[in-house]
């Protein structure tokens, strides 16, 4: 945690994050599966200052 050191990159855009669930909760936004949807087009964020 100390060391800076961030082993788990999103294949996506290249972000590299310190937990694999990190990663997971870092995926919700390409996929657009988040809680938080859009009245225009549909996806879903985590949060809605995402899209807007």
């Amino acid at each position: 945690i100390h060391t800076g050191e961030k082993p788990y990159t999103c294949k996506q855009c290249g972000k590299a994050v310190l937990s694999s669930w990190k990663l997971s909760r870092h995926m919700i936004m390409h996929s657009g599966d988040g809680p938080h949807k859009c009245k225009i087009c549909g996806k879903g964020f985590d949060f809605t200052v995402q899209h807007e």
